[in-house]
């Protein structure tokens, strides 16, 4: 018996010998069903000091056996088995305690686990199964909340994230609208990623290179204007001493065209500088009060609403000369104006103004927006004009995101229909 325990005691040192060196223990399944768990910590149920074949369970080990091996096998700091996991000291308890809690029964016996055999070699041959193993609540309900925690974590910083790199495209967006519309913007801010500054500068240069040429444009024309004026005031005082009163009359006429033309020019250039300030204004209260206007003077304008009010930020005397240009034209070729507005389906703003007069061709919808065109062959002013009024309706509503369309009205006369898209939401 004395030789038995020494040989034990041997062994047990070279195993410890063999764990320092980090040496890798083999593990093979030995047992009848269940696959074997492979690794170094795994729970230990039974040692038996046998070369018995099938292997011994648990329930099967002799007291004497196991006190061999817990001998052989000493409780150690440097062993396998901490407290959680040592083998069991007490005679008669054939079955070590379990690392997972709930695996083995507080009464130390473990059905249909298989022990191991410990032989003379630097090997220990284990196999140990776990059956339906469950985590228990509290560690489920610990991964649970980890994984909720960092989910939301991970959601606040992409949502910051995604912020800082959107918000300067909206604001690139806005202004390039802005531009669009023939409003200049003050120059966007060049913050944000490598990328966004050099958009935000090119859109800068863009929009102060537009600028000036508008600018340019706009005291090019009114240097013109101004010249202009000059020899037909000088004309003008000249036909006064024209002793032919017929002659007079026609070279007064001419020159008042002139100073018409002239003056035309000098709006349609304005609508498209875009001088005005824009400011927000109910379209709605706009129509109404110019068609309101023109019915005190008596002139036969029905007007009709669908929608109440309609916000939109705008220039808003460019929009009423547009509508003021519509509603003479009307005026000029028709016994009758109708006017409504109605709600578009995609938000925006329909404004319908027709009249019962002649109308125009198909084919000529497209020329008369064209500037200085007109229909009639006379150079009549109270019929033809001078070809601008629709020029500059079209130059405001287009400035503004519109546009002015030409149909058929039920009347028999022209329809014409001015849309205004949805107002731009702008972003901070």
């Amino acid at each position: 018996m004395h030789e038995m325990e020494k040989k034990y005691e041997k062994l047990g040192k070279e195993y410890l010998e063999y764990k320092k060196l980090k040496f890798h223990r083999f593990f093979s399944n030995i047992s009848c069903d269940g696959p074997p768990v492979m690794g170094v910590a795994v729970p230990v149920f039974g040692i038996a000091d046998s070369d018995v074949t099938p292997p011994v369970l648990p329930e099967d080990v002799t007291g004497e056996d196991f006190d061999m091996v817990a001998k052989a096998v000493p409780h150690t700091d440097d062993a396998d088995h901490d407290d959680e996991g040592a083998l069991a000291q007490d005679k008669g308890d054939a079955v070590a305690k379990s690392p997972v809690e709930g695996v083995v029964p507080p009464d130390g016996t473990a059905p249909g686990h298989v022990a191991a055999t410990a032989n003379a070699t630097p090997m220990i041959w284990l196999d140990a199964r776990i059956n339906n193993f469950s985590p228990p609540p509290w560690v489920v309900f610990q991964s649970l909340v980890r994984v909720a925690l960092s989910a939301i974590l991970i959601g606040i910083i992409a949502f910051f994230v995604a912020r800082r790199i959107t918000r300067p495209w909206k604001a690139l967006a806005v202004a390039a609208d802005r531009v669009g519309r023939g409003d200049f913007p003050e120059p966007v801010a060049e913050t944000g990623p490598l990328e966004i500054r050099h958009a935000a500068r090119a859109f800068n240069r863009m929009t102060a290179r537009l600028r000036r040429f508008v600018e340019d444009r706009t005291r090019m024309l009114a240097a013109i204007s101004h010249d202009l004026r000059t020899p037909i005031t000088s004309l003008r005082l000249r036909a006064e001493f024209v002793e032919d009163q017929e002659n007079r009359r026609k070279i007064i006429e001419t020159l008042n065209e002139m100073e018409q033309m002239v003056a035309a020019a000098m709006t349609f250039a304005r609508e498209e500088t875009a001088d005005e300030k824009t400011r927000k204004i109910d379209v709605v209260a706009l129509v109404e009060a110019c068609c309101a206007d023109l019915e005190e003077t008596g002139h036969p304008v029905t007007f009709d609403s669908e929608v109440e009010h309609f916000s939109y930020a705008c220039r808003p005397l460019s929009i009423k000369r547009a509508l003021g240009n519509l509603l003479a034209n009307g005026l000029a070729y028709g016994e009758n104006v109708f006017v409504t507005v109605a709600k578009a389906d995609d938000g925006g703003l329909w404004i319908d103004i027709c009249d019962d007069g002649p109308g125009i061709p198909i084919d000529q919808r497209d020329r008369v927006f064209e500037p200085f065109f007109r229909l009639e062959e006379s150079r009549n002013q109270e019929t033809g004009g001078i070809g601008l009024g629709l020029a500059i309706a079209r130059t405001a509503i287009r400035a503004h995101g519109g546009e002015i369309y030409l149909e058929d009205a039920a009347q028999g006369g022209l329809h014409a229909r001015i849309y205004l898209p949805a107002p731009v939401l702008s972003h901070a």
